[in-house]
C-alpha cells in the first residue's frame, strides 16, 4: 500500500507561538468585552444617579411632567441595555466557540467565565437601577396624584358654590320675572279701567250736553211760531222754582263746611272783599254776622245768597243784558242805545215803550219754523252766541270773585263746570220773559226794598227759609227785621196784551233768614 507521506507536526515554538496568539487574541476580546462592560457599568450608574433625581425634578417641574409621562425614561433605559445586547452576544460566541476549542490547550476559559459573570451582574445591577428608578416614578406619581386630587377637591367646592350662586340668582331673577308680570297685570287692568272710566266720563258729559241742549231747545221752543203766545203765569213759576233749587243745591255742594275755617286763613284784602260782596245779601249788626247763624250752616246760606243775587242781578233786571255791559265793544254801545230808548220811552208812553222792547227782543231771535229764512236763522243763532257768551261771563265772575272764599276747593273743582248751565238756563229765561210785552221787576236788599225789610208772614212777595223756626214763633217773627235775603224776589207787571202796567204780580218770592233763636217782644 502506498502510504502518504507523513505530514510534519509543527513544532512546539510554532504551538506556543500559536497558542500566543491565540490568547492574545482572547485577551484583546475579553479586554475589549471588559471596556464594553464598564462602558455599560458607567452609564448605568449615570443612569441611576439620574433615576434618583427624578423626584425632585418632576416636583419643581409638574406642568413638564405631565405633558411627557415618566415611563419614557424607563422605556429608555431598557432600549439601551437592549441596544447593546446583541453586539455583545455577537461578540460573545466567537469567543465562547474559541475558548470552547482552545479549552484544552490553555486555561484561559475562566477569563470568559469571569465576564459572563461580570455580565449577569450588570445585568442584575441593571434590574436593580430599574426598579429604584420606577419606584421613584411611582412616588412622583402618587404626589402628582395627591396634588390632582387636591385640585379636583377644591374645583368640585368651588363649581358648587358658583352652583348654588347660579341657582340664588336663577331663583332672584324668577322672582322678579314673576313681580314684573303681577304689575304688568296691574298697570294693564287699571289702564283698562282707566279707559272704561274715560268712556263713562264721555257717555255722561255727552248725556249732560244733550240734556242741557235739550232744556235750551224747550225753553226757546216756548216762543211758538204764532207770534209768540204767552205762556201761563203758573208754568213761568215752576222754572223759576227750578232755577232756585239748582242754585241752592249747586251752593250746598260747594260751600265750605265751617265758617271759622273759611275767616282764618283769609288776609285783611280778602276779608274787605268778602265783607263787601256780603253786604249786598246781609244786614251786618255792629260790623258782625248776624246774631243765630249758625256756623256749620252759614257758608252754604251765604254763598247761595250770594249766587242768587248775582244771577238775577245781572241777567233779570235789564232786558238787554245779552249785549254786555259797558264796554268799548259794539254790543255794548248797541245796549246803550237800546236802554236809552227804552227808558225815554217809558217816561213818554209806557205801553208803547213795552211793546217796543218785546218786539225788538222779537225780531233778534226768530222762532224755528218751516218758513223762517236762512237769514232769520243765522240771526237767531247770533243771538243764541251773545246770550250764552254774556251768561258764562257771569259765571266765571262769580266763581273767581269774593264768593271763591266760601268755596271748599275739592268740591269746586269738581262741580265748578256745573254752574255755567245754571246761568245759561237762567239768561234764556229771562230773555224768553223779556221779550213777552209785560214787564219784570227785580227786587234785592239794596234795590228796590225800602229801608231794612221786615218779615210779614202773610206777604207773598217773601218767605222764611226753612232753617227759622217759623211754626214755633209765627206770632213774634212778624215785624222782625230780616237778616240775610237768600232769593231775591221778581214780580211781573202788565198783560201780554200790553195793559195794565199798574198791577203785579209776584212770580218768584223773596226767600230771607231771621233770627228765630229769641222772639221778638214786639
Amino acid at each position: 500500500m502506498h502510504q502518504e507521506p507523513a505530514q510534519p507536526r509543527p513544532s512546539s515554538s510554532a504551538t506556543g507561538k500559536r497558542e500566543v496568539r491565540v490568547h492574545s487574541r482572547s485577551m484583546a476580546r475579553g479586554g475589549s468585552m471588559n471596556d464594553q462592560h464598564l462602558a455599560i457599568g458607567a452609564d448605568t450608574d449615570e443612569l441611576e444617579n439620574e433615576v434618583l433625581l427624578v423626584p425632585a425634578r418632576k416636583t419643581a417641574q409638574r406642568t413638564k411632567e405631565n405633558d411627557q409621562p415618566a415611563d419614557q425614561a424607563s422605556f429608555s433605559l431598557s432600549g439601551t441595555i437592549f441596544a447593546h445586547l446583541p453586539s455583545f452576544i455577537t461578540n460573545l460566541s466567537p469567543t465562547m466557540s474559541n475558548n470552547n476549542r482552545t479549552h484544552k490547550e490553555n486555561g484561559s476559559s475562566s477569563s470568559a467565565e469571569q465576564s459572563f459573570q461580570q455580565l449577569q451582574s450588570n445585568e442584575h445591577r441593571g434590574e436593580g437601577v430599574q426598579s429604584a428608578k420606577q419606584n421613584a416614578i411611582n412616588i412622583s406619581r402618587e404626589s402628582l396624584d395627591g396634588i390632582v386630587e387636591g385640585i379636583n377637591k377644591h374645583h368640585a367646592a368651588r363649581e358648587e358654590e358658583l352652583g348654588r350662586q347660579v341657582r340664588d340668582l336663577q331663583r332672584q331673577n324668577d322672582n322678579s320675572k314673576d313681580l314684573l308680570g303681577k304689575l304688568q297685570a296691574q298697570t294693564k287692568q287699571l289702564e283698562s279701567e282707566k279707559q272704561e272710566l274715560e268712556f263713562e266720563k264721555q257717555i255722561i258729559e255727552g248725556k249732560h250736553n244733550t240734556f242741557i241742549l235739550k232744556q235750551q231747545e224747550m225753553t226757546f221752543s216756548q216762543m211758538p211760531s204764532s207770534r209768540w203766545a204767552p205762556v201761563e203765569d203758573s208754568k213761568v213759576m215752576e222754572d223759576l222754582d227750578r232755577l232756585k233749587r239748582d242754585m241752592r243745591s249747586w251752593a250746598k255742594k260747594v260751600s265750605a263746611n265751617d265758617l271759622d275755617a273759611v275767616e282764618k286763613p283769609l288776609g285783611g284784602h280778602q276779608q274787605t272783599a268778602l265783607i263787601g260782596a256780603l253786604k249786598r245779601v246781609i244786614i251786618f249788626d255792629n260790623n258782625g254776622l248776624p246774631p243765630g247763624l249758625s256756623s256749620r250752616k252759614a257758608p252754604g246760606l251765604l254763598l247761595n245768597a250770594l249766587l242768587s243775587h248775582s244771577v238775577y242781578k245781572s241777567l233779570f233786571r235789564n232786558p238787554f243784558f245779552f249785549l254786555g255791559k259797558e264796554e268799548e265793544t259794539l254790543e255794548s254801545k248797541y245796549r246803550v242805545g237800546l236802554e236809552g230808548v227804552y227808558s225815554y220811552g217809558n217816561r213818554s208812553r209806557e205801553e208803547d215803550a213795552h211793546i217796543w222792547r218785546s218786539q225788538t227782543l222779537r225780531l233778534l231771535l226768530p222762532p224755528l219754523a218751516t218758513d223762517t229764512s236762512e237769514e232769520e236763522k243765522k240771526l237767531r243763532v247770533l243771538t243764541e252766541e251773545m246770550i250764552f257768551k254774556v251768561a258764562d261771563r257771569e259765571a266765571s265772575i262769580f266763581l273767581e270773585g269774593a264768593a271763591q272764599y266760601l268755596m271748599d276747593n275739592e268740591a269746586l273743582a269738581k262741580f265748578s263746570d256745573k254752574l255755567y248751565p245754571i246761568y245759561r238756563e237762567a239768561a234764556i229765561m229771562s230773555y224768553n220773559l223779556w221779550a213777552r210785552r209785560t214787564k219784570l221787576v227785580c227786587r234785592t236788599l239794596h234795590g228796590g226794598m225800602r229801608g231794612r225789610p221786615v218779615f210779614h208772614p202773610n206777604s207773598k212777595e217773601m218767605i222764611a227759609h226753612s232753617s227759622v223756626d217759623y211754626d214755633s214763633h209765627a206770632d213774634q217773627l212778624k215785624g222782625k227785621a230780616i237778616s240775610i235775603i237768600l232769593h231775591p224776589c221778581l214780580k211781573v207787571y202788565g198783560t201780554d196784551d200790553g195793559k195794565d202796567y199798574h198791577q203785579g204780580r209776584v212770580w218768584a218770592p223773596a226767600e230771607v233768614w231771621l233770627d228765630s233763636r229769641k222772639p221778638s217782644a214786639e
